[in-house]
């Protein structure tokens, strides 16, 4: 019986050459934002979770325009797959975060590959592979690893892409598509690498039919 079931579960990893894999907790390299809204924005500060109504607890609070802030990450939520943003701004142990950047822009608009980073923030890592766009409705890629950052192109379902840097472990890749370059979010297996013969959510999966 054992036999039988691998041989099944052989025949489908090979027919359809995309394997799910756990990616763990997102990683993204941090980047920052000045408050331009006149009005400022507010943002939350998570102080414990209701049980009873299944719900955080949140204290709302205020920042003034011209106010620096910075975004440590980026996550999808609800069925429509809206994004929050975990923020560093108050020296706090708490999780503070925006239901969105409206009324906030880029520090700087434009990313430097060249540029020396702390592997804390994310490591970003050279290097050749190969990607493929899942997200049946296409993907966006950005100026930046970020969806903060300006939208350069859409790019549609089915594509197969190069890339040359990574953010290892993380959210985002670098690549090539209609003479332009720019970064693809990974987010939910929206774009998968290829691990030896297979797409799957994250090139560093251990396959269960690789060999």
């Amino acid at each position: 019986m054992k036999k039988k079931l691998l041989l099944i579960l052989l025949t489908f990893f090979i027919s359809v050459g995309i394997v799910k894999a756990d990616m763990g907790a997102p990683v993204m390299l941090d980047y920052k934002m000045v408050v331009i809204a006149p009005e400022g924005i507010d943002y939350y500060i998570v102080e414990g979770y209701d049980e009873s109504k299944k719900e955080y607890i949140t204290t709302k609070k205020h920042m003034d325009n011209g106010t620096v802030f910075e975004v440590i990450g980026e996550y999808e939520t609800g069925s429509n797959r809206k994004m929050e943003y975990v923020i560093k701004y108050e020296d706090t142990y708490k999780t503070v975060f925006l239901y969105s950047l409206d009324g906030a822009a880029l520090v700087n608009k434009e990313f430097d590959l060249t540029e020396k980073r702390n592997d804390i923030d994310g490591s970003l890592k050279k290097e050749d592979g190969e990607a493929l766009v899942y997200n049946k409705n296409g993907v966006d890629m950005y100026k930046g690893p970020a969806t903060a950052y300006e939208v350069i192109e859409k790019i549609p379902y089915g594509t197969k892409l190069k890339y040359t840097y990574r953010i290892d472990g993380g959210l985002y890749l670098y690549v090539e598509y209609n003479g332009k370059k720019g970064w693809v979010n990974m987010q939910d297996g929206d774009v998968l690498t290829k691990y030896e013969k297979y797409y799957v959510f994250t090139k560093d999966a251990q396959l269960p039919c690789a060999t």
